[in-house]
């Protein structure tokens, strides 16, 4: 996202949203980038916080792995962790 879209991407964009000018693209694609931005952050807060609920688990270690699974989830890549299933500290 960090360079332009090309004029083919955009009317892909363009149509696929039913947009009517190409402006409606960049703030389409705008809102989307800050809403998923927005849920990974809060998915993320309260992973690291259910993280460091757990016994010896140290804050940068929980923050990692909060960001880790809220960026996996939202992905639906399927990666974890943990081959048991939770976390028994670092």
């Amino acid at each position: 996202m960090a360079r332009r879209l090309g004029l083919k991407s955009r009317i892909q964009v363009a149509a696929e949203t039913q947009s009517t000018g190409f402006g409606d693209v960049r703030s389409v694609l705008l809102g989307v980038m800050r809403i998923t931005m927005a849920t990974k952050l809060v998915v993320a807060l309260a992973l690291t916080l259910r993280f460091a609920a757990g016994p010896g688990n140290p804050w940068g270690h929980c923050l990692w792995l909060g960001v880790f699974h809220a960026v996996s989830a939202f992905n639906n890549a399927g990666f974890a962790l943990f081959s048991e299933g939770r976390c028994t500290g670092p």
